[in-house]
């Protein structure tokens, strides 16, 4: 019975995913595609302009383990206090400021043609990383339904057209969470944990495990968590935007 409601989710959300970039594509012959800020007439949503004042985090001192944009030579609080159980955390800008408001958009508004305008940046960051197959964060099945669609899911489409590396659907999500930028950060911890569970044989694989923003990063542990203990050989974590030290 599990087996056929994952089964009828990853159906479900498959085909609105479809529909939506299927009416996208079709809006684009009326409606030429105009940055998501500023408005300007831009190929992927994003002018040049404002993508430059995105605070990307490769211009930044930031922790090399979880990617949080730090002081120069400080020590990374959330890996002096947590164990990630994923290996590295690689993430392309901070949430705040434009980024905040990029992030937004994916999340909450369905803009996810603009992730073509991180394409070239993606496979920077990718670059000499090495995965076997790609797995995206999943939503609860009532969340996607009431959305319509998962950020998650089009950044891993995004990354396995990148590297050539097959999209698996291996994680599901079975318990109904708050979202980590819902709750206080105290909250965050213990939000996702027991919310996800392994699906797919991913016995000696390495994962690179999709999101669309890293909190805490307790998502991407947890699920991570999950995975290894499937038999994962190693979880590697790749999120759009990293929530800065400061939030």
């Amino acid at each position: 019975m599990k087996s056929d409601n994952f089964s009828f989710s990853l159906f479900l959300e498959k085909s609105l995913s479809f529909i939506k970039s299927l009416f996208q594509s079709f809006s684009y012959l009326f409606f030429p595609p105009s940055c998501i800020i500023c408005g300007e007439v831009s190929e992927y949503s994003l002018c040049s302009g404002c993508k430059s004042k995105i605070d990307f985090i490769e211009n930044f001192p930031h922790c090399r383990k979880c990617s949080l944009v730090l002081p120069e030579n400080m020590e990374c609080p959330d890996c002096a206090n947590f164990v990630f159980n994923f290996s590295k955390l690689f993430s392309l800008f901070s949430y705040s400021g434009y980024g905040e408001v990029i992030l937004q958009k994916i999340k909450f508004e369905g803009k996810l043609f603009v992730l073509e305008a991180f394409s070239y940046d993606i496979q920077n960051a990718i670059s000499g990383v090495d995965f076997d197959i790609v797995v995206p964060v999943p939503s609860y099945i009532s969340k996607f339904v009431k959305r319509g669609y998962n950020p998650s899911f089009s950044i891993a489409y995004l990354v396995s057209r990148i590297s050539s590396k097959p999209v698996v659907f291996a994680l599901e999500k079975i318990k109904n969470t708050p979202s980590q930028l819902d709750i206080p950060k105290e909250e965050r911890i213990s939000n996702p944990r027991g919310a996800f569970v392994c699906v797919k044989d991913v016995k000696g694989k390495i994962v690179l495990l999709v999101d669309d923003v890293a909190t805490t990063c307790s998502t991407l542990s947890e699920c991570s968590k999950v995975l290894r203990e499937k038999g994962a050989k190693d979880v590697i974590a790749f999120a759009l935007a990293r929530t800065p030290l400061s939030r």
